[in-house]
């Protein structure tokens, strides 16, 4: 977190090189976000493909698409190691909160670090889905399957990382917080929005909650990046407030 352990919980020891290096953690969390949505558009994921698509059409999206599939998953590998270092970054900002407490930091960073590990088995199962494409479809099917389900079902470590932001942001009882009360609330809507969608994905083969739906897939990336925006912005402003540790 901020450097020097007597300056953790504090705002009195905030120098230009830490300024630096949390700017640059904060800059890989809409990197790994673009590299996301990169991925899924190489992959000729957009719109995603149908959980009714028959298993033998599924294999040849797979086959005719690989090469484009296996680029998109280097991406998406890519974006699960820089989501934890997003993460970092959002620690070392809520840590200069006066008095929190560190279970909220590490909740914040726990959850960070399990998404980035989702995202990357997400990788590795739509990398065995494309990994050998004359075998059975069935087999090809449901390593698709295993993949956009485990997608469906990221919304657990994410629900523990806004949860913890916010719970962070609200803590913060100065007259004028490190970060904008507001942003808290917006970020805390992440949470109630992949309850009831991202939850019962798993349930439902066509309509809005199934994983191509709607409500499912594409109102989640749209509230994503009305939510993960306006959080990245006042943590990088906030990485720019500069603090020098006061002498007697």
């Amino acid at each position: 977190m901020a450097s020097g352990e007597n300056c953790q919980h504090s705002l009195s020891c905030y120098n230009p090189s830490d300024s630096r290096r949390d700017k640059a953690f904060l800059a890989c969390g809409p990197i790994a976000l673009f590299l996301v949505f990169i991925f899924f558009g190489a992959s000729g994921f957009l719109p995603p493909t149908s959980p009714l698509q028959a298993s033998q059409d599924l294999a040849d999206h797979y086959q005719y698409s690989k090469y484009n599939i296996n680029i998109g998953i280097f991406l998406l590998l890519l974006a699960s190691s820089l989501w934890p270092l997003f993460a970092v970054g959002i620690g070392n900002q809520l840590a200069r909160i006066p008095g929190i407490h560190i279970t909220i930091l590490i909740l914040q960073i726990a959850g960070g670090c399990l998404l980035g590990f989702a995202l990357a088995l997400i990788g590795t199962f739509f990398a065995a889905a494309a990994y050998r494409p004359g075998r059975d479809p069935l087999i090809t099917q449901l390593a698709s399957d295993l993949a956009w389900l485990l997608y469906m079902c990221i919304g657990s470590p994410m629900i523990l990382q806004t949860f913890a932001i916010s719970w962070a942001i609200f803590s913060d009882g100065r007259e004028k917080p490190l970060i904008p009360r507001w942003v808290g609330w917006t970020v805390s809507t992440i949470s109630v929005w992949a309850i009831p969608t991202e939850y019962v994905a798993h349930c439902f083969h066509d309509g809005p909650l199934a994983w191509n739906g709607l409500l499912s897939f594409w109102i989640p990336w749209l509230w994503g990046a009305v939510s993960y925006g306006p959080l990245f912005l006042s943590m990088w402003q906030a990485a720019g407030v500069i603090t020098k540790k006061h002498t007697a």
